[in-house]
């Protein structure tokens, strides 16, 4: 799959997840049940790639 994104767009969505990332982190921590961590801890493993491949995107 490709999404084309202005490189707003994308310093957007950066923004928006990595703000999302303490959040996550902290549900992964406080979750009891082993396969709900197992499921959050792909979706932060998911949205760390995302962050640090959407920092990469020259600023203007």
């Amino acid at each position: 799959m490709h999404i084309q994104l202005s490189d707003q767009e994308a310093h957007e969505l950066h923004d928006l997840l990595h703000d999302y990332l303490p959040m996550l982190r902290r549900e992964v921590a406080r979750t009891d049940s082993k396969e709900f961590r197992h499921l959050l801890v792909q979706r932060l493993n998911l949205v760390e790639r995302l962050v640090a491949d959407l920092a990469l995107i020259p600023t203007h």
